[in-house]
């Protein structure tokens, strides 16, 4: 057996190795099934204010240089309103790309020419995709694959009092997580708009 033979061989042993690695990874992320949050992390918040996941939803944009993934119901204007459309345009200024998936209904109440997250849509700030049906899965924030806040799955019309909420923590291993959920949810959501990219 010359060089070049042993050579074939050795690449051929890398190859195989580089596929099933792949095939390994790709079956792992189809079939997760792991809860977004180990049970033990749930926290009984009482405060679970509009006030209070505002700031939150305003923590994150703040901390963000890469990504925003977000995961809401109808998106009430309480906490998606005009401050927060504020920091979402100033995040996308310094190079952020926003992506929000809402449920099928947003509400319209309490804002003036449409909700806010339909202007961002219509400017080209963020992507947006609407569901079909609520998240069974809950509602999350990832920014930057590295900061999350989690929120159990609950009815459009369930109190804000007493939900398992977990506000923002810094765990890539869990961020990693929802971010593949993200993805799955987004192959089941229908675009709305569209974020223009500004050639760099």
């Amino acid at each position: 057996m010359n060089a070049m033979d042993v050579f074939a061989y050795v690449l051929y042993g890398i190859s195989g190795v580089a596929v099933l690695v792949t095939l390994i990874m790709l079956v792992r992320e189809l079939t997760d099934s792991r809860p977004p949050l180990p049970e033990t992390a749930w926290v009984e918040h009482e405060d679970n204010s509009a006030e209070k996941s505002r700031a939150d939803l305003l923590e994150h944009l703040s901390r963000a240089r890469e990504e925003v993934l977000i995961v809401c119901g109808s998106a009430g204007q309480s906490v998606y309103g005009e401050e927060v459309a504020t920091a979402m345009r100033a995040a996308v200024e310094r190079g952020v790309k926003i992506e929000v998936i809402t449920g099928p209904h947003l509400d319209e109440g309490g804002g003036e020419g449409g909700h806010p997250l339909l202007k961002l849509a219509g400017d080209g700030v963020v992507d947006l995709y609407q569901l079909p049906e609520y998240s069974s899965s809950g509602h999350f924030r990832v920014t930057d694959g590295r900061y999350y806040t989690a929120e159990a799955g609950h009815g459009p019309d369930a109190p804000r009092t007493g939900r398992r909420i977990v506000f923002l923590r810094d765990d890539p291993e869990v961020a990693r997580i929802l971010q593949r959920r993200f993805k799955e949810l987004k192959r089941r959501a229908d675009r709305i708009g569209t974020a223009r990219r500004v050639a760099a």
